[in-house]
């Protein structure tokens, strides 16, 4: 704080200087208040002591907290006598100032950790003021007769004095107690040297013979090194039975053994026993190697036979194994928590390698059952310390007998699950763990009402071990990112495959399989049985929440769905809570109606035996006391269950797992997959327009818009008419974009053209049909709009737009005979000459006759090509187009849009007889379509250039594939095969008639 005294000249001199103010106006003396005011009350750089009070509160509260009560009330004083106190010197008396809780401060950011520090008071000497080396005696005696002494006998101030006889027995009592007190106030000190030479077995000097004798009575024998207590020899008649045994085998053995024997009492066992049952891994009786205990052979207990000593012990250390074992693995998964969290897998050892969250939860769950165990195990050793009641063996073991079997069932599933799992992947060791988990409480829950108890437990145990697997789910499909350091989840994420990826929706995510060579689990995925009726709308809403997180979706589903307001492992339990009280109020409701029945089942046994010539009095009583045990033995066994069943889980004893599972934690996985799934199909149907681009693609690639496309494909017939080259990617690639540019301008940067010249070479070789079958069109799609537009749904459009092509230009090439035939019919009408080719050597007719028969044969293939054409335009593309809007529309999840969509594929391809399947169909049209070109083209070489042979031959080719075709299609609608084929068999039925009949000349 600064001085006010020394500074207000100073003040006044500042005051004067900025403001101009003169002493003794009323503006300077407000000014100097506002200045001496803050020198005096400012805070700016000193320490807050409300900010010190409260941390020094918090410290007191913590040292409470930690059992150290005496160590906070020390430092309460010490802190409330350093405040009230002066700082510097006595004079200068500030109690509570700046510079106190300064100090304080310093003090609290000196003071690292507490309660961890060991406090001992110690006594505070005040030092004593040292007197000056002056002689005050004889200062003071000077001038003065010396006194006399008073334990000289010849005092004469003592002779007048009345003589007082003290007897010597008083004297002699107070010696005694005397001493009594002195050997009291040393009690202590000598019974811890007493104690401490027992346990360190040296030889602690300090105490008598006495303490020694008090101390070899009250403390336990040292039996673990050999001491032998001399107290247990008793005098009743079956204290001896385990020295008589061993003398009856003496007796009868031609070899005795002499073996050296450790006498201990049933105390002395009960308590290691219950010692090795809380977890301690040495003990005397029972010994440890490996995993597991042996019981010592030379142990004996007086009034027991060696066999029956020994059977209870091999018991009990059969017990203790499986505490020791299930105990090490809780200690193992708590030593080093989240070890699989180091990138690094070679610098683990092979224990912090078998770590996982789902172990570490199962550890968890074990730790709490053993944590209720030893509580049990507490109120029996209070029990055996009060020394009130007689405690036996056999009374412990009776008492132990709830928990044994639940012990044995944990460490045999245990072993089986974890010990002895064969794999070493953590994605296959969760597995065993939980379908082991699975099995043992569906086989138990099979038992009945006699397993219920254990049933509850193993539920439990599973409920916690699912944690992590439910919260991999939780955060997968709340934050989008599947996080799962340890790789025991399932579905693993292929980092290899970018979300942006076309192919990330197939090859995104992986299942784990089995690869061992194991008949029963090969190939199988290593998904638990809970999981697997939901595994695939988990992957399918996980890709969702991927594909939104890429697009900047995902705090908009957050927001709308109210991802983040509760867990699904917290609904598990909320919902498993409530199904569980409903359950127990029918449970409640049945045991009352039972207990009326056998009320009423009891009442109306009594009215019998009490009916005249019928009355019993002992079978009364028989029967009034087996009633009477019988419903006391079931209200005992009710309170035990409802006091063993108090924990936060709940008790799913009263239905089966699968039960609880479909009506707890399905409806929470599948209401949020649902959200996720139909956010995905909203966001690509609003925002990224999937109808527009699906519809785009049918325009383009099936021709449903005939004006753009026929700008683009009648320029290239021609050329080919002409047999003018047309493959030229500048010429195809401009004539596309000038034909989409006049209706789709948006389009053009998007839409491209290339040419398989290879494939156009090999087939043209063939027939003159196949000339267009290297040409492709190309869509570029962004992502998400990739997943479902990708490269195969491109390829089958291609498909079908080639072949639609080779539709389109037959029928184009006999469009251009029929107008040639008009011109020429036009050009006759005029009177025009007529240019008649040159004849033909070889056979020939008349060109009447000719002109004729083409004719005819143009009118069939006519006929043939729109039957084709209007098939597959109207009753297939357009109706099918129809189907698949349906199909989408109805689709709630991009599987179901992804599955319209490969459907309405698959329908295309069928219907426009590019399956396999109908591959003869297909060939055949091929056939006849080749035909009208090569009609064309002889048509365009003049008249002259058919002959009768090959007018013949064309036409016996067209009603051989004509009428094949019809006998064809015909039997496949017949079967139901092909529904679709029934109407172009139809149109095609007209020609049979006419191509059975031989052509007329």
């Amino acid at each position: 704080m600064a001085d006010v005294s020394k500074t207000e000249g100073v003040a006044e001199e500042l005051v004067e200087k900025l403001t101009g103010f003169k002493n003794g106006g009323e503006n300077f003396k407000r000014t100097m208040q506002y200045v001496l005011s803050n020198i005096k009350y400012h805070r700016y750089l000193d320490v807050n002591s409300h900010t010190v009070n409260k941390e020094i509160k918090g410290v007191l509260e913590k040292l409470q907290v930690h059992s150290k009560a005496d160590k906070a009330e020390a430092l309460q004083a010490v802190v409330d006598k350093f405040l009230e106190g002066p700082l510097v010197s006595p004079k200068a008396s500030h109690p509570k100032s700046d510079a106190h809780y300064s100090v304080l401060s310093v003090l609290l950011l000196l003071a690292g950790t507490p309660t961890s520090q060991d406090y001992e008071e110690k006594t505070e000497h005040e030092r004593q003021n040292e007197e000056p080396d002056f002689d005050w005696p004889k200062y003071l005696l000077e001038d003065l007769p010396p006194i006399k002494d008073f334990n000289e006998p010849s005092s004469d101030e003592w002779e007048d004095e009345e003589e007082v006889s003290i007897p010597e027995e008083p004297l002699n009592d107070s010696g005694v107690i005397t001493d009594q007190s002195r050997h009291a106030t040393d009690n202590t000190s000598q019974s811890q040297l007493a104690i401490l030479s027992h346990v360190t077995g040296s030889t602690v000097t300090g105490g008598g013979d006495a303490d020694r004798s008090w101390l070899s009575r009250n403390v336990v024998v040292q039996y673990w090194q050999g001491e032998v207590d001399m107290t247990m020899e008793g005098t009743h008649k079956y204290s001896q039975i385990a020295r008589q045994w061993e003398s009856h085998e003496k007796e009868q053995s031609i070899f005795p053994i002499v073996n050296c024997m450790h006498d201990l009492t049933e105390t002395h066992i009960i308590r290691e026993t219950l010692w090795i049952l809380m977890g301690a891994e040495e003990s005397f009786v029972f010994q440890r190697h490996g995993n597991h205990f042996e019981v010592r052979e030379n142990i004996r207990v007086n009034h027991l036979t060696p066999s029956s000593l020994n059977t209870m012990l091999q018991s009990l250390a059969n017990d203790g194994s499986c505490i020791l074992q299930l105990q090490s693995f809780v200690n193992n998964m708590r030593s080093c928590p989240s070890a699989y969290c180091n990138r690094d897998d070679s610098a683990l050892s092979s224990q912090e390698s078998s770590r996982c969250q789902t172990y570490e939860a199962y550890a968890e769950a074990l730790a709490e059952f053993l944590h209720s165990f030893r509580d049990a195990l507490v109120q029996i050793e209070k029990t055996v310390l009060v020394q009130e009641q007689q405690m036996t063996l056999a009374n412990v073991m009776d008492q132990l007998s709830p928990w044994m079997p639940k012990v044995k069932l944990l460490a045999y599933v245990h072993n089986k699950a974890v010990v002895d799992c064969p794999q070493q992947k953590h994605v296959y060791r969760v597995w065993y763990l939980l379908d082991m988990l699975h099995n043992s409480i569906m086989e138990h829950y099979s038992m009945g009402d006699s397993s219920k108890e254990i049933v509850n437990l193993l539920v439990r145990i599973w409920l916690q071990s699912i944690r992590p697997y439910v919260d991999f789910i939780d955060r997968w499909l709340t934050l989008g990112h599947l996080f799962d350091p340890a790789h025991e989840f399932v579905i693993q994420r292929n980092s290899a495959v970018e979300v942006k990826s076309p192919h990330f929706w197939q090859e995104g995510f992986t299942l784990d399989r089995f690869q061992t060579d194991e008949s029963t689990h090969r190939g199988q995925i290593a998904v638990p049985p809970f999981l697997q009726p939901v595994l695939r709308h988990i992957i399918l809403a996980g890709k969702c929440m991927e594909v939104l997180g890429s697009v900047g979706q995902l705090g908009t589903i957050r927001t709308e769905a109210n991802l983040e307001s509760t867990s699904m492992y917290s609904n598990l339990i909320t919902s498993t809570k409530d199904m569980d009280d409903i359950c127990s109020s029918s449970s409640i409701a049945m045991a009352t109606e039972e207990e009326q029945d056998e009320s009423t089942t009891r009442t109306l046994v009594v009215q019998q035996l009490q009916l005249p010539g019928t009355t019993d009095p002992l079978l009364a009583k028989n029967f009034d006391e087996v009633l009477g045990t019988l419903l006391d033995s079931d209200e005992k066994a009710e309170e035990r269950y409802i006091q063993s069943d108090a924990s936060i889980l709940p008790d799913v004893n009263n239905m089966p797992l699968s039960l609880v599972i479909k009506r707890s934690l399905y409806p929470s996985i599948l209401s949020r997959c649902n959200v996720i799934c139909q956010q995905l199909v909203n966001t690509l149907k609003a925002k990224f327009d999937l109808m527009a681009n699906l519809a785009i693609l049918r325009k383009f690639y099936l021709l449903e818009d005939g004006d753009v496309m026929c700008d683009f494909y009648v320029d290239i017939f021609e050329k080919l008419r002409r047999q003018e080259s047309w493959s030229d990617y500048l010429y195809l690639h401009g004539h596309l974009q000038e034909a989409f540019g006049r209706r789709y301008p948006e389009e053009i940067e998007r839409v491209s053209v290339s040419v398989s010249s290879d494939e156009i070479s090999a087939r043209l070789a063939a027939r003159p049909i196949h000339a267009l079958d290297g040409l492709t069109l190309h869509y570029q799609v962004d992502h998400p709009l990739n997943i479902i537009i990708n490269s195969q749904s491109l390829d089958v459009y291609n498909r079908v737009f080639r072949f639609l092509l080779q539709v389109k230009r037959a029928k184009h090439s006999l469009d251009q005979v029929l107008a040639d035939l008009k011109k020429e019919t036009h050009e006759d009408e005029k009177g025009k000459p007529v240019t008649h080719s040159p004849p033909v050597v070889g056979t020939r007719i008349d060109d009447a006759v000719i002109k004729h028969q083409l004719y005819l044969l143009r009118f069939k293939l006519m006929h043939f090509v729109n039957s084709i054409h209007n098939y597959l335009m109207t009753r297939i593309l357009h109706t099918t187009s129809l189907e698949f809007q349906d199909d989408f529309n109805r689709a709630t999840d991009l599987d179901g849009v992804l599955s319209a969509h490969e459907n309405y594929l698959t329908k295309v391809l069928q219907r426009c007889l590019l399956h396999d399947k109908v591959s003869l169909v297909r060939e055949a049209v091929v056939k006849v379509l080749n035909i009208a070109l090569v009609f064309q083209r002889k048509w365009d070489a003049g008249i002259h250039t058919f002959s009768d042979d090959s007018i013949t031959k064309m036409e016996s080719e067209f009603n051989n594939c004509s009428i094949f075709l019809s006998t064809m299609l015909i039997n496949m609608t017949k079967r139901g095969a092909f529904p679709h084929l029934a109407a172009l068999s139809f149109s095609l039925a007209s020609l049979q008639q006419s191509t059975t009949s031989p052509p007329s000349k």
